[in-house]
């Protein structure tokens, strides 16, 4: 797929449950990739991604030789390097980034994390987050929010990952740990204990 559409990156990913598209799907061999749209922020993933590595390592380059040392940093690689005006990077090759659909893609296992009770909680979730709004404003709202934000990051695909992963700046991500009891699957925070939150 990633050769046959001359993709810059492809996502693993992936867009549907809880990833909304954002691009132009397309039909390739009974799969349905999305192709991002250049306006589309982090189209230069750090989560797992096939990668044309001659682009790869021109963009590293470019961004190396553009950006300061202190931005010299995945983030910057991400962010700075998706936008075409802020990182250089070639137009055509940040038009060329693609994300496969996760439910076509994905797992069992991954299937599983988005079963009905948890497409429940989460309708729940968006319910309680509007009442919030309503009731205590913006601040009540975001409290919300960020309370079971836990619930709002795994992803599906090919190869199934927790958006912004088990370590967070530095630290371990307490939204992972949160959606790790709540599904009730110790073994996610398996050897976990004693590093900082």
């Amino acid at each position: 797929m990633a050769e046959e559409l001359e993709t810059t990156s492809l996502v693993t990913g992936g867009y549907g449950p809880l990833n909304a598209r954002k691009g132009t799907v397309v039909r390739w061999r009974g799969f349905t990739p999305e192709r991002l749209p250049l306006s589309q922020p982090w189209k230069l993933p750090l989560h797992p991604a096939l990668w044309d590595l001659q682009r790869l390592h021109e963009i590293l380059l470019q961004l190396i030789a553009r950006l300061p040392d202190s931005e010299h940093t995945p983030w910057a690689f991400e962010r700075t390097g998706s936008d075409p005006e802020k990182g250089g990077v070639r137009k055509d090759w940040l038009s060329a980034c693609w994300r496969v659909n996760a439910l076509e893609t994905s797992t069992p296992e991954a299937l599983r994390l988005h079963n009905f009770r948890d497409r429940m909680v989460r309708l729940a979730l968006r319910v309680s987050a509007c009442d919030a709004l309503v009731f205590a404003g913006r601040d009540g709202r975001d409290a919300v929010v960020d309370a079971l934000a836990g619930l709002n990051h795994p992803r599906i695909g090919p190869y199934p990952c927790f958006w912004s992963g088990v370590m967070k700046k530095g630290r371990l991500n307490p939204d992972y740990l949160f959606y790790a009891r709540f599904k009730n699957r110790p073994e996610l925070s398996e050897g976990l204990a004693g590093i900082p939150i």
